[in-house]
């Protein structure tokens, strides 16, 4: 019998999931108050050109950033009470009209390395799709500040970003949207 099989037997994968990194089940807790924008920019900070506007990824409301060639606009939100060295996961849905003018999403302030994602490929424009990535806390860090951002530019490019979504540990891959293929 593989030692392993008589871990499982007695029920000591719990203890080996929390003490030894291996895969535990996925976080359910999402720590982003109004991720959804539903009550309009209520629990975000912004800058630039931030406004709240109906018909978002999942049919009501969503927060559309629009920069200029001399002003980003961004919306950030803080995010206390978490366990320092402690991985978390953001995740949230995102759009732009121009894939030279990406949405970011990211995290600072609290984790061991800032971190943030901001591309979108050409045949992503005008499609809702979503972005995710993790971060571990740093030592002695109880907070960190989620940032939604579109770079200033000249371009005129409008996006868009809903559902953000911050879990303490992983989250569950993600599955097809509806009508597209897995």
């Amino acid at each position: 019998c593989h030692p392993l099989t008589r871990l499982v037997r007695i029920g000591l994968i719990p203890i080996l999931t929390t003490t030894f990194g291996l895969p535990a089940a996925a976080a359910t807790t999402d720590l982003v108050a109004n991720g959804s924008f539903e009550n309009s920019l209520s629990n975000w900070t912004t800058s630039g050109d931030a406004s709240v506007v109906a018909g978002g990824w999942n049919g009501s409301q969503y927060l559309q950033l629009v920069p200029t060639a001399d002003v980003s606009a961004e919306a950030w939100q803080r995010i206390e009470g978490l366990a320092p060295r402690t991985r978390y996961t953001v995740a949230a849905r995102v759009q732009t009209d121009d894939h030279l003018a990406p949405p970011i999403v990211g995290l600072r302030n609290g984790p061991q390395i800032a971190k943030a994602s901001g591309w979108v490929a050409i045949d992503e424009e005008n499609r809702w799709v979503e972005r995710r990535f993790e971060v571990f806390t740093d030592d002695g860090q109880t907070s960190l500040d989620v940032y939604l951002q579109a770079w200033k530019t000249d371009i005129g490019a409008t996006i868009r970003v809903d559902d953000v979504r911050l879990y303490q540990g992983r989250i569950d891959p993600p599955v097809a949207d509806p009508g597209d293929p897995p």
